[in-house]
């Protein structure tokens, strides 16, 4: 019985030493394992932004060069425009359907460089048709080359006015030509 008492209470303080021990050696780990993975967290998200970030530039860059392909289409349809009252006399159905792309590429324009749907009034209107094409060529030209000189960087008022002004005249040309 002795001898059994004996190696029960030295299985009783192995057991408590092992414990004691195992309980003291992952303490420690645990700190370090949160401590890891708490900075692998930190790297992924900064992963992330910078993912984040870099898709956010291409975005914008594609919204710019977007725009300056707009203008050249607007600046290309405003001479066709052009062109074909010089040669008709008038304006037919082909040309408003061109004004009617025009207005729409102005608008997105005017929306891309933080502009709102505002009501404008154009000054001093145009009363004959070949005067509102050709101020609406002008305009289409100037707003053609300040696209291509301004930086995406550049939320410009004046450009924002000038393509309110383009989809006003637009509108006076269809108005005038029906």
């Amino acid at each position: 019985m002795f001898p059994l008492l004996i190696v029960s209470v030295l299985q009783l303080v192995s057991l408590v030493v092992a414990i004691s021990a195992q309980s003291q050696g992952s303490v420690p780990r645990m700190g370090v394992s949160d401590s890891a993975r708490e900075q692998h967290e930190r790297r992924i998200d900064s992963f992330r932004l910078e993912a984040e970030r870099d898709l956010q530039l291409k975005r914008e860059k594609e919204s710019y060069q977007q725009n300056i392909e707009r203008a050249k289409e607007n600046a290309r349809l405003s001479t066709e425009i052009l062109d074909a009252l010089t040669r008709n006399k008038s304006i037919g159905q082909e040309e408003i359907k061109k004004l009617g792309r025009m207005e729409k590429l102005s608008r997105q324009i005017r929306s891309n460089a933080g502009g709102s749907g505002d009501k404008f009034e154009l000054e001093n209107p145009p009363r004959e048709i070949e005067e509102t094409v050709k101020r609406l060529n002008c305009l289409a030209d100037e707003l053609n080359k300040r696209l291509d000189k301004t930086t995406r960087h550049v939320v410009s008022a004046s450009l924002i006015q000038q393509t309110n002004e383009m989809i006003e005249l637009i509108r006076h040309a269809r108005a005038v030509a029906q």
